[in-house]
């Protein structure tokens, strides 16, 4: 037997090589067509549970009523709800500390403008919160306008007193209740009270006891008073000197009340 291999020997294995290769590529493509059928299988499976979800999302409809009264309690909460009366009392609200020295009524419920409003607040569904901004921010432009009665005062000068008072006499004697309320805004200023002042010398007016031509408006003996106040009161008197100011003015308007 010859140890040599003839050449249809190796024509033979080499077929059978062959053939082992085709039958791998071919077992090879079997599976690579069933992974893709079956990956094309799970998407059409996916798909069709997304369209058996009702409008893409809900399970079942109990889902989509509880779904949608959530949605419908959030946006209710998104929407004000005006009260059945509004407030707008401002007494002790921090907005208006500042104006504490101008002792304004801040208590408004009864305010012809506030009754004016709260209808039509009510009628756009303004909350309480919303109506009382609207209205503090109105009032801070109101005040924004208003001057220091005491600066206003100071500003008349030593015959300040004569002066507010010859005014009110002028406006209480004259006028009627409507047109008092009128001048008396008018005479809420140092020039507002001259301008009343200047009204009543102008009108021809007999003086008014106490008052016309610089005369005083108290009596000699009420400004002495004022003066012998200032004197007793003030500490170290004979060393302060606003305070001898003030108490030799009013001696002077009590002399001029006593000629």
């Amino acid at each position: 037997m010859s140890l040599i291999n003839t050449g249809e020997g190796n024509d033979s294995n080499d077929q059978a090589n062959e053939g082992a290769e085709v039958q791998e590529q071919d077992t090879g493509a079997a599976g690579e067509s069933g992974a893709g059928e079956e990956g094309q299988e799970n998407q059409g499976q996916e798909e069709e549970q997304d369209e058996q979800l009702i409008l893409g999302k809900f399970k079942t409809y109990e889902d989509l009523e509880k779904g949608y009264k959530e949605a419908t309690k959030k946006l209710r909460e998104k929407i004000p709800e005006a009260p059945e009366e509004y407030s707008f009392d401002f007494t002790d609200d921090e907005a208006f500390k500042e104006y504490s020295h101008l002792d304004l009524k801040l208590a408004l419920n009864d305010d012809p403008m506030a009754q004016a409003v709260a209808p039509i607040f009510k009628k756009h569904n303004i909350s309480q919160e919303a109506a009382a901004d609207i209205a503090k921010a109105v009032i801070k432009y109101e005040l924004g306008n208003v001057r220091d009665p005491g600066e206003e005062k100071k500003a008349l000068g030593e015959e300040a007193d004569a002066l507010i008072q010859n005014a009110e006499s002028f406006v209480q004697k004259n006028f009627t209740k409507d047109e008092q309320q009128i001048l008396a805004g008018l005479a809420t200023t140092a020039d507002g009270v001259r301008l009343v002042n200047k009204l009543r010398q102008m009108s021809g007016s007999k003086p008014i006891p106490g008052e016309g031509g610089g005369a005083p408006a108290l009596s000699s003996r009420e400004y002495m008073d004022k003066a012998m106040k200032i004197k007793n009161e003030t500490e170290n008197f004979n060393f302060n000197t606003s305070a001898q100011k003030e108490y030799e003015k009013y001696m002077d308007l009590a002399a001029k009340a006593e000629s």
